[in-house]
């Protein structure tokens, strides 16, 4: 039981004997995850004590970079709008939800990750940026931009003025004003060449500003979107067009690709995951899954590798249990997720088949987004290289790859039997 507590993050164990309530003294922020469980809680300190705000510690079933507050009560306004806004904190996504803005959603106290951007993009393709108008909240948008251009997020940002935040603007200004404030927002372009590049304090003289800006146009991996920024930028700074993307190019040679940081545990696809869960819970579907090939199409290594050891066990016995997938050798924590979802009461029979349905289409759906992803990054490599010929090798292959998602009826058709 002790155990359980810690793990939970909800007391602190000063010693053996004393035991502490983590939020004493706090307003509750439940935090919920996309299925609308109750994963963490958030606490603001009513008195002037410190921290201010204070979350869960990460567990089994929270991993703060996987998750967004308030986007299980908002995701369907999200979709049907094709737009969402992202504020910074709790309160400010309670104050424009009171005002009447349904499509809010906001991060949990951290840097938005990849992950983050990842889950957004399965509502909308169009973020507004609705972040405090002080050095903290700029600071944020600007680490931000770079992660909605990977994930091709239409991403547009709003800065208040009197570096107010946004619980404050609605109150002094309504509703209308900041409506008004949101429609006219800037894109990610406009607001880097007119925001960020105009900033005289942070930048001294324009050859500071030329690395600056070389640094930030490498982590753009789409080759349309690299090259406006290419061209804007240069018109800005009067520089040379060519000779500022041959800077970039050169750079980007240098320093080599990206490669998004990879902490244990932070990473693991929630959806896979379930894949894996609904294997162990309902082994009788175990051969639907291997025969569908989906276990192919897992992105995570781990998982997939999971999935194909519980195929083998099914294969030998007949079934599979929670107990022996505990005893398998996993990584990032795999297992001690499994088993916090295994806690709770499991699916009903009549769903579960729409259940398998529903979620290998979407590892599916994953698997052609990180294919397109990769092509698209390989091509304008070769782009910059000028390799002709394997650029018409890269078109062909992403045609193939549009065919072949086009064809393939494996999960869309009607439900597994």
């Amino acid at each position: 039981p002790d155990d359980l507590l810690r793990k939970s993050g909800l007391v602190v164990f000063k010693n053996e004997r004393q035991v502490y309530d983590r939020f004493r003294n706090r307003i509750i922020f439940p935090i919920e995850n996309l299925s609308g469980d109750i994963v963490a809680f958030g606490g603001r300190e009513l008195g002037g004590g410190e921290p201010k705000y204070l979350n869960s510690p990460e567990s089994p079933l929270y991993v703060k970079g996987n998750n967004l507050y308030g986007l299980f009560r908002t995701k369907d306004e999200i979709r049907s709008r094709d737009m969402a806004i992202l504020v910074e904190g709790y309160f400010d996504l309670l104050a424009l939800w009171n005002a009447g803005f349904s499509n809010v959603f906001a991060t949990l106290g951290t840097a938005l990750t990849r992950r983050q951007t990842s889950l957004i993009g399965r509502f909308t393709r169009n973020v507004t940026l609705l972040f405090d108008g002080d050095a903290a909240g700029r600071a944020a948008v600007e680490r931000s931009l770079p992660l909605f251009l990977e994930e091709d997020i239409a991403a547009r940002v709003v800065i208040l003025p009197d570096s107010s935040d946004p619980d404050d603007y609605v109150k002094k200004y309504g509703r209308e004003s900041l409506e008004g404030l949101i429609q006219k927002a800037p894109t990610m372009v406009d607001y880097y060449i007119d925001g960020i590049m105009n900033n005289a304090d942070r930048f001294e003289g324009t050859t500071r500003l030329a690395r600056e800006t070389v640094s930030f146009i490498r982590n753009i991996p789409d080759v349309i979107q690299r090259n406006l920024f290419i061209k804007r930028c240069a018109e800005k700074l009067g520089l040379d067009q060519g000779m500022l993307k041959e800077e970039v190019n050169r750079e980007s040679r240098r320093a080599g690709p990206a490669v998004p940081e990879r902490r244990p545990g932070a990473t693991i696809d929630p959806v896979e995951l379930h894949l894996i869960y609904l294997m162990i819970e309902f082994p009788r579907k175990i051969p639907f899954v291997k025969e569908s090939g989906i276990l192919e199409c897992c992105n995570e290594p781990a998982l997939k590798s999971l999935g194909c050891r519980i195929v083998e066990i099914f294969e030998k016995r007949g079934t599979v249990t929670m107990a022996e997938i505990m005893n398998e050798s996993t990584e990032g924590g795999v297992a001690d997720r499994l088993l916090a979802m295994a806690v709770n009461e499991p699916p009903e029979e009549a769903i579960v088949d729409r259940m398998f349905h529903d979620t290998m289409k979407k590892v599916k759906a994953h698997w052609y987004r990180e294919r397109h992803r990769a092509l698209k990054r390989r091509l304008m490599e070769a782009h910059e290289r000028g390799d002709a010929q394997q650029c018409d090798n890269l078109l062909m292959e992403k045609a193939q790859l549009l065919n072949q998602e086009q064809k393939d009826h494996i999960l869309k058709g009607a439900s597994p039997k």
